[in-house]
């Protein structure tokens, strides 16, 4: 109640979107009960896929089309299934509110931290 827990979700041996999503299982791994929660997450594909895809994912035996099992499908079940126990109704905020030039900071510190940019 009242505190704000952060989570930084760079890990240099990990991609960019598999450390937001570990971030993100760890995070809601602290929580043992339902509870009224706000996810702000930075990297928009890891919000969109726990937001359009998890439960078909999740239906489909973490397998996709072509009956594989998606890419890290151990962190997408334990995210969704731990947003599930929360009741969690919401939309993960990406970005929010941020302007377009911290948004830009944002994915030059990214591409940095990848070796994308000298």
């Amino acid at each position: 109640m009242g505190d704000h827990k952060v989570y930084d979700a760079w890990n240099i041996d990990e991609t960019y979107h598999k450390s937001n999503l570990i971030a993100l299982v760890e995070a809601l791994d602290r929580f043992n009960r339902p509870a009224d929660i706000l996810i702000h997450i930075q990297d928009v594909w890891v919000a969109t896929m726990i937001e359009k895809n998890a439960e078909t994912w999740q239906f489909n035996g973490w397998e996709n089309r072509d009956h594989k099992k998606i890419k890290n499908w151990e962190y997408w079940q334990r995210a969704y299934n731990k947003l599930q126990v929360l009741k969690f109704k919401g939309k993960l905020p990406a970005f929010e509110g941020l302007t377009k030039e911290e948004h830009a900071d944002v994915m030059h510190y990214i591409r940095l931290k990848q070796g994308q940019e000298g």
